[in-house]
């Protein structure tokens, strides 16, 4: 059985796994910013993230 997927909606414009406004990375890592305590969206940041080469 395949694991379900997720469309992540992305408007980070320098990232490699942004096609068309939609990550295509194979896997998502979302970890916590600051002291680990996280109560909002604010408090969260995408550790995929890669910097496309040609911007």
């Amino acid at each position: 059985m395949d694991a379900p997927k997720s469309k992540v909606k992305c408007s980070v414009k320098d990232c490699q796994y942004n096609k068309r406004f939609m990550c295509e990375a194979g896997s998502i890592e979302v970890n916590p910013m600051g002291d680990n305590n996280v109560n909002t969206c604010d408090g969260t940041k995408c550790s995929t993230f890669t910097k496309n080469a040609t911007t």
